[in-house]
């Protein structure tokens, strides 16, 4: 019997947004400044945490949900009887914690998300729809990890806002497989072409964690402040035990979902 478990990253729309989060955050602030680990009361707090806490609350209560307008600068200066800076700080907590993101020239909206499910076994990319690089590298440290010493070329796809996925493929297997290091689209899956080589595979467990993304992956895939990323490292391993390819999906944590299948 096979049980299906999905893997996703929070916040969702339909749950409590990044409530957690906050108060770890706060909790953490409070200690720093007081050094008693005593909660901080309003009085206490900074202005612009005021408001941001009490924009959060309101978020954690319903009162505004996925795709809402927040009050605007004005509204909270008139309101808080703040300054536009004290706002505008207010504000970028919310976005830097992924509860909100600004639209040029028409507001902060409570952010929403909208995930596609994706199986988290060994991942073949469509290289015909997505942007393609070929080069020859030296691995990162976490790919030389399962085999050390050895170059390695990388194909790299990119899907436009939704995916890295870069497959390192050690030098002797690029010298059986000559298609592996053009830069065309692959006419079969790589995994397909090595069984065609007559490289048998053995069975492989992958690796998910969660992080921040760097600049340039931010970049690369367009994610708006306070947005985590799922990396998926699998490593491609013959029957004799030899890693001849190490693949490395990296996934928006706002748009995408995995989903394992699990042996019980």
């Amino acid at each position: 019997m096979r049980k299906r478990e999905v893997l996703t990253l929070k916040p969702r729309a339909d749950t409590p947004v990044m409530a957690a989060p906050w108060h770890a955050w706060r909790r953490a602030q409070q200690s720093n400044s007081s050094g008693s680990g005593e909660r901080m009361s309003a009085a206490e707090r900074h202005p612009y945490e005021e408001i941001a806490h009490e924009l959060l609350s309101a978020i954690e209560r319903g009162e505004f949900t996925a795709g809402d307008r927040l009050p605007s600068e004005k509204e909270l200066q008139v309101r808080h009887d703040a300054s536009r800076d004290t706002v505008r700080r207010a504000l970028r907590v919310l976005i830097d914690r992924g509860v909100a993101t600004p639209r040029r020239k028409v507001g902060v909206f409570v952010r929403g998300y909208d995930r596609q499910v994706i199986e988290a076994g060994l991942v073949n990319p469509d290289e015909a729809n997505a942007h393609l690089e070929v080069a020859t590298v030296h691995p990162p440290d976490r790919v030389a990890a399962f085999a050390p010493g050895a170059g390695s070329m990388i194909r790299r796809r990119r899907r436009p806002a939704s995916a890295l996925i870069d497959s390192y493929f050690l030098r002797e297997l690029v010298s059986r497989i000559p298609e592996l290091g053009e830069p065309d689209p692959l006419p079969e899956a790589d995994v397909t072409l090595m069984k065609q080589a007559g490289i048998k595979l053995d069975e492989t467990r992958t690796r998910v964690l969660g992080r921040m993304p760097t600049s340039a992956e931010a970049e690369l895939l367009d994610l708006p402040p306070g947005t985590p990323v799922l990396e998926q490292t699998t490593p491609l391993m013959q029957t004799d035990g030899r890693v001849i390819a190490v693949r490395i999906a990296l996934f928006a944590g706002d748009r995408n979902e995995l989903e394992f299948d699990l042996r019980v």
